[in-house]
């Protein structure tokens, strides 16, 4: 049996796979907008204290998909 939060995975992920730009409300995509760029601020932001610097001493260390950025270094993970 599976559980609803399989089933609801499966609807959205189908639901986002068909939509398209062109069909989101203005509002709707002014405050994605508005979200990612306050994902970036807070990301280059945080990258100015100790728990930052750390994160990204370690992921240029151990590395990731080679086409990854580290935000806000613009170094790639290895």
């Amino acid at each position: 049996m599976k559980s609803f939060a399989v089933d609801a995975t499966q609807i959205l992920s189908k639901y986002v796979a068909a939509s398209r730009f062109d069909y989101l409300p203005h509002d709707v995509t002014e405050q994605a907008k508005l979200c990612i760029l306050d994902a970036l601020g807070c990301a280059i932001g945080g990258s100015t204290f100790e728990p930052g610097r750390i994160v990204l001493k370690l992921m240029t260390e151990i590395g990731g998909k080679p086409e990854s950025t580290l935000i806000p270094s613009g170094r790639r993970a290895k």
